[in-house]
Formats: structure tokens, C-alpha cells, sequence
């Protein structure tokens, strides 16, 4: 369904910005332009996980019987 492809691309976005933090604390001793990008990189995918779980707590504030 719609709400279970958004619920799934929410965590994915959220597991991306982990990532690339995590990456970009390992690449700042070594390449800090780089650790900079990743940094950059999470950021964005903050933003984009922030709007997919708006998107679902939308969406269950108005269905809250909600079921998969």
C-alpha cells in the first residue's frame, strides 16, 4: 500500500543520514572535504526523512485505526 512504501522510505532515509555520519566521522581524519560532502549528504536526508514521517503521523492523526 501507499502508507507501508512511505513507511519503509522513512526508514530508509533515516538509515542513509546514519550512514553517511557515521562515514563522514571516520573520513574526517583522513579526508575532511570529503567528511564535509557526507555531512552535507546526511543533512539532506534528514530533511527528506522529516517530511516522510510528517507524512505518516499525518496520515494516522486522520485514520487512527489504521491497520497494515
Amino acid at each position: 500500500t501507499p502508507i507501508e512504501a512511505m513507511t519503509y522510505t522513512t526508514l530508509q532515509e533515516l538509515a542513509t543520514m546514519v550512514f553517511y555520519n557515521n562515514v563522514a566521522k571516520v573520513a574526517s581524519k583522513h579526508d575532511p572535504d570529503l567528511a564535509t560532502l557526507l555531512r552535507r549528504l546526511a543533512k539532506d536526508e534528514t530533511l527528506h526523512y522529516a517530511f516522510y514521517r510528517d507524512v505518516i503521523r499525518t496520515h494516522l492523526e486522520l485514520e487512527p485505526n489504521y491497520c497494515y
